[in-house]
C-alpha cells in the first residue's frame, strides 16, 4: 500500500519541480524596462562575451570611485561647502568621466538634465539625513527644494556649472 502511495506522490513532485524550473526561467528572463529599452544582457557559462576577472575588477573600481565621489559631494552639500548645483555637477562629471559599460548612455544633453542631476543629489542627501538625523530630514528637504527653485531660470530649466 505504501509503495503505491509513494509512487503516486513522486509524479506530482516531478511535475511541480519541472513547473518550478519553468517559472524560475521565465521570471529571470530579462524584460524591457517601461521606456522600451532592452535590458542588460545576462552572461552565462561558456559565453565568450562574459567579463574576465580583470574586467570585473575594473568595473568594481569604477563603481567604488563613483560612489566615493558622490558620497563626498553629498557630505559637502550637507556641510554647506558645496551648492546643490555644484554637487549635481560632480555627480554628472563622475558619471561622464567614468561611464559604466553595458549601461545605455545618453549622448545628447537634454534641457531637463540639470534638474534630473539635482534631484538625484537631493534624493541621496535627504536619504542620508533621514537615516542618520531623522528629525532634520524635513528641514533639509525643504532647504534643498528652495535652493533648486532659486536656480530655476525663467524658461524653467536648471543649468549646472561646467
Amino acid at each position: 500500500m505504501w509503495k503505491r502511495w509513494r509512487a503516486l506522490s513522486v509524479a506530482p513532485m516531478l511535475m511541480a519541480g519541472a513547473a518550478g524550473f519553468f517559472y524560475l526561467g521565465t521570471a529571470m528572463a530579462p524584460r524591457p524596462d517601461p521606456d522600451g529599452n532592452a535590458p542588460p544582457r545576462l552572461w552565462g557559462p561558456g559565453d565568450d562575451n562574459s567579463p574576465t576577472g580583470k574586467d570585473l575588477d575594473r568595473r568594481t573600481q569604477i563603481y567604488l570611485h563613483r560612489i566615493t565621489v558622490k558620497e563626498r559631494a553629498v557630505r559637502d552639500l550637507l556641510a554647506a561647502r558645496l551648492t546643490l548645483l555644484q554637487a549635481a555637477a560632480r555627480f554628472r562629471d563622475v558619471e561622464e568621466e567614468h561611464p559604466i559599460t553595458g549601461k545605455p548612455h545618453c549622448a545628447a544633453s537634454a534641457p531637463a538634465d540639470g534638474e534630473r542631476w539635482c534631484r538625484r543629489v537631493m534624493e541621496q542627501a535627504i536619504g542620508w539625513v533621514a537615516a542618520n538625523l531623522p528629525a532634520q530630514a524635513a528641514d533639509v528637504a525643504a532647504r534643498l527644494e528652495a535652493e533648486l527653485e532659486q536656480h530655476r531660470e525663467p524658461d524653467g530649466t536648471i543649468r549646472l556649472p561646467d
